[in-house]
């Protein structure tokens, strides 16, 4: 019963969250849109890294994301351009390349040096 009640409270939190994600568009290129596109487009990716990592319901490991701009702006347009880094327990378990112009979310290039600049 106990068990049964953990299922249904958990049920309705997780759904409360994905509608309250899914009713709030976000705007523009900023870091939230970022963020959200790699959720949406690399769930099954994620869902890799955090068996390679061992992440279950048990674990009690730091989960963290962080969002930054290849550089700063002037020399070239970067307003659209961000890196999506996922850490696990404080080590780096992957980062995208994240172009909002073209709506990509791209692990496989290198940080720090964009794939594309448009």
């Amino acid at each position: 019963m106990h068990s049964n009640f953990r299922s249904v409270l958990l049920a309705l939190a997780l759904s409360s969250v994905v509608s309250i994600a899914s009713a709030a568009p976000v705007a523009g290129p900023t870091p939230a849109r970022a963020l959200r596109l790699v959720l949406e487009t690399q769930a099954m990716e994620i869902a890799t890294i955090d068996e390679a990592h061992g992440v279950n319901q048990h674990d009690i490991k730091r989960h963290e994301w962080s969002v930054k701009r290849p550089a700063h702006p002037g020399m070239m347009d970067t307003t659209h351009i961000y890196y999506v880094t996922y850490s696990i327990d404080g080590a780096e378990a992957e980062t995208w390349f994240v172009d909002l112009r073209q709506n990509i979310a791209d692990a496989d290039c290198e940080d720090e040096t964009p794939c594309v600049i448009r």
